[in-house]
């Protein structure tokens, strides 16, 4: 997230911004886009839920100032409280009036800790030199945002049923999802929600999972890329996670389905 954030500040006027969770910055393959003619920027992080897309947003859609905003919403991401992400955010961005307001809709010790330590730091230069390292384990950065893992595939040994759940959005998170919606109208941005690929096994995890749908699909143009065909022990490296045979299929999907259209 560091170097996405970095890298961010160089790139202006794009066709297509992507912003979402992990399933964003390791779903849309930003060389795939390109390839297709696409000028493009990957903008997802690690459990990342509407509060956060809100914030990046509002950092930097006018500078990014993409004609096409595709955001992966999950039911998932409406379930989580966004500390995870928050903590992300504020190590590896700066802190600003947004993350106070972010920090007052959590409440929690953590994110203020973490502000208050990020402030420690940038006020004293400590940052200032530091660079991430491009490869980490599994994962390549590539330059656009987009996080290439080796290939894995999962076998039916790694796919353990889970209680099921039901998709209850949380109050805050939803009320985000709303003004991104109409963030976008403002902005005057075509935005696109859709649903990234799961295993069965996840979707299975909720009792009324496509209910999703009828809440994502009132904010206009939405499509869960669920109902495509998508194999759980071919295109995935974990549950909710493609590997790049998936990535290809499910990039070049989007193109299809959405772009091109």
């Amino acid at each position: 997230m560091h170097t996405r954030i970095r890298e961010i500040k160089k790139s202006r006027n794009i066709d297509v911004l992507f912003i979402g969770s992990s399933e964003t910055y390791r779903g849309f393959d930003v060389r795939i886009f390109r390839d297709s003619g696409y000028t493009c920027f990957n903008l997802g992080s690690s459990a990342q839920t509407p509060l956060q897309t809100e914030l990046l947003l509002n950092r930097y859609v006018d500078s990014l100032n993409p004609g096409i905003i595709v955001f992966e919403a999950s039911p998932a991401s409406f379930m989580n409280d966004g500390v995870e992400s928050e903590l992300d955010l504020i190590a590896n961005d700066k802190v600003d009036i947004g993350t106070l307001k972010n920090s007052f809709k959590l409440k929690n010790l953590k994110v203020y800790n973490t502000i208050f330590y990020a402030l420690y730091r940038e006020l004293t230069g400590r940052d200032k030199d530091f660079k991430e390292a491009q490869e980490a384990g599994t994962s390549k950065y590539i330059p656009g945002g987009f996080v290439e893992r080796k290939m894995r595939k999962i076998s039916p040994a790694d796919l353990i049923p889970e209680n099921r759940i039901e998709f209850r959005p949380i109050g805050y998170q939803e009320n985000a999802f709303r003004n991104i919606v109409e963030l976008a109208k403002r902005k005057e941005k075509t935005l696109f929600i859709v649903q990234a690929p799961v295993c069965k096994v996840e979707r299975e995890r909720y009792s009324n999972y496509y209910a999703a749908d009828s809440f994502f699909g009132v904010a206009g143009r939405y499509i869960n890329f669920n109902n495509l065909s998508f194999d759980d022990t071919v295109h995935f490296s974990d549950k909710v996670h493609l590997n790049q045979v998936g990535v290809k299929k499910f990039s070049n999907a989007v193109i299809t389905e959405l772009l091109r259209k």
